[in-house]
């Protein structure tokens, strides 16, 4: 749940008692919130890669969470910007699979070097230095 406004995500994520479904559940906002726990399938195009298993499932793949904050931070720190990922949640709630990732489904940090060797080795002036 929730609404972009002015350029600014929000994320509401619901937490439900187990013990009593029909309780009132605890609403937490977040900037982003990713779901990565179900919900997913192997592409048929990509072998190893997941995706959502349809166009209702929660589940975030790794390229959106890429295009969500990765490109963001990797572009702020070539601008010479000190970053944080900060990835926080339950233990098991896929804090690691986002950020490390696994293969071939590579999370914000090998994605990020991978980048960023990308962008020096296809540097072509002479007057860059990294």
């Amino acid at each position: 749940e929730g609404k972009a406004e002015k350029g600014v995500g929000c994320a509401v994520t619901k937490i439900y008692d187990p013990a009593d479904m029909s309780a009132e559940p605890r609403s937490y906002a977040f900037d982003r919130s990713w779901w990565s726990c179900d919900g997913s399938t192997e592409d048929t195009e990509r072998p190893g890669f997941r995706i959502p298993d349809g166009p209702n499932s929660k589940y975030v793949d790794q390229d959106m969470v890429w295009s969500d904050i990765g490109q963001i931070v990797m572009k702020n720190a070539l601008k010479g910007y000190n970053c944080t990922v900060f990835a926080y949640g339950q233990s098991g709630c896929g804090k690691s699979y986002s950020v490390v990732g696994d293969s071939p489904n590579w999370g914000i940090i090998p994605r990020t070097v991978k980048a960023l060797f990308d962008v020096v080795d296809g540097n072509t002036d002479p007057d860059v230095r990294f």
